[in-house]
């Protein structure tokens, strides 16, 4: 479990005293600022190098910050395009340091903008695709540490579709100010597989990088232990070449 930072103060000096806070509450939970990162602090570096934020965040929303448009097709080369040179922008930071790193929010809408459940979700899954593998190769090079989509809805459909919650409606991966259906990802959408695919990555990537750290080893010692056994034969050849030089060879008759 993790505090995070409250709309309103992120980013701010007073950030620094309500870590402090947290900490002393329970000194074993994980504290982040929850910024989005570069696009709304530009003090970001400097404020994820408070001794009391453990972990680094960035948010990525292509759409909200005018990237996409889902109602125009052709934006989406775009977006990935931007969205992958946001992530670049942080992992040039996240180098810098030795915290660790979490894409902590993006989605994206479903096809043509639609708040329908049953729109289709072409795009989505492509962009999620491209999000997840971009966070997936960071954490191979160990510098990130996880990522979160927005949002998962389940089971539950939004009773009027691109309007705002009300009192009685079913909870859905949308807030209640946003419009219901925008971001949600349902149980049946397609985007479940990429999602399953990512996470299962995700979670053998310790192993993965056990075995390679493994194999490093091994290799290590298989070419210590050639090393070792060609200096031996050099050894013994010249031991035997000297003896041969010295006392000459003796022929028995």
């Amino acid at each position: 479990f993790f505090f995070q930072a409250e709309d309103g103060i992120r980013g701010q000096p007073r950030s620094r005293g309500l870590g402090d806070v947290y900490k002393r509450q329970d000194a074993n939970h994980l504290v982040s600022v929850g910024i989005e990162g570069l696009s709304s602090d530009p003090h970001y570096q400097k404020n994820s190098m408070l001794k009391e934020v453990d972990y680094m965040t960035c948010h990525l929303w292509v759409q909200n910050w005018g990237w996409y448009d889902p109602k125009n097709e052709s934006t989406f080369e775009n977006a990935k395009l931007m969205a992958k040179k946001y992530i670049d922008a942080h992992y040039n930071i996240v180098k810098e340091i030795p915290k660790p790193f979490v894409l902590e929010e993006f989605g994206l809408a479903r096809d043509h903008g639609s708040y329908e459940p049953k729109a289709t979700t072409r795009y989505k899954d492509e962009y999620y695709e491209l999000v997840f593998k971009m966070i997936y190769e960071l954490a191979e090079k160990k510098m990130a540490s996880g990522v979160n989509f927005w949002a998962w809805a389940g089971a539950g459909r939004p009773a009027r579709p691109g309007d705002f919650w009300k009192l009685g409606d079913p909870w859905i991966g949308d807030p209640p100010h946003e419009p219901q259906g925008w971001y949600s990802v349902y149980d049946s959408d397609t985007t479940v597989k990429v999602i399953e695919n990512y996470a299962k990555l995700m979670n053998n990537l310790p192993k993965k990088q056990e075995e390679k750290s493994n194999t490093y080893i091994w290799i290590i010692i298989g070419v210590c232990g050639g090393v070792l056994l060609i200096g031996a034969l050099i050894l013994i050849y010249c031991l035997c070449f000297r003896s041969k030089k010295e006392y000459g060879t003796t022929k028995y008759e």
